[in-house]
């Protein structure tokens, strides 16, 4: 089969569902945002279920458990922010969900400069309850995004 031939499938399947898309680009990065995070919080998952074979309390478990923390906080965001890319919404909900991925992005950089010696550790300085509570506000953005454009999909399809 040609690429032509798949990509003109990809854009069947998006008129099928969701209706004529305005342009090209919002379907491919849309799938390819939402099939990223899908993948990178798999990987997350499954790299942190393989760190549970490692030997507790060492550099190489702490590496591993940090590369599965990144990979499934950066995949959750770009998976949602994909739906919101895929749906024909007003390009506000585009830019606040940019907005939380950023603020998401900036709280797992966070994490990775606190991990392990600064993170969830009862001497000071602990940064954990900052860094999850700044992904927390991001996500909440993103989130509120993916609403807005699905409900407002909804209504213009029930209209």
């Amino acid at each position: 089969m040609s690429d032509a031939t798949e990509a003109n499938r990809l854009l069947e399947f998006y008129r099928q569902y969701i209706g004529d898309p305005d342009r090209a680009v919002d379907v491919y990065a849309g799938f390819g945002l939402f099939f990223a995070g899908l993948a990178l919080g798999a990987a997350g998952v499954v790299t942190f279920l393989y760190s549970a074979t490692l030997p507790p309390n060492t550099l190489s478990t702490y590496a591993v458990r940090e590369v599965a923390a990144v990979a499934g906080s950066v995949g959750l965001p770009a998976l949602l922010v994909g739906v919101v890319v895929l749906l024909p919404v007003d390009r506000r909900m585009l830019f606040v969900a940019a907005a939380g991925s950023v603020v998401c992005l900036g709280a797992t950089a966070l994490f990775v400069w606190a991990y392990p010696q600064d993170w969830n550790v009862v001497t000071p300085p602990d940064y954990s309850a900052r860094g999850v509570a700044v992904y927390s506000v991001g996500l909440v953005a993103v989130i509120a995004a993916t609403g807005a454009a699905l409900v407002a999909h909804r209504v213009e399809r029930a209209t």
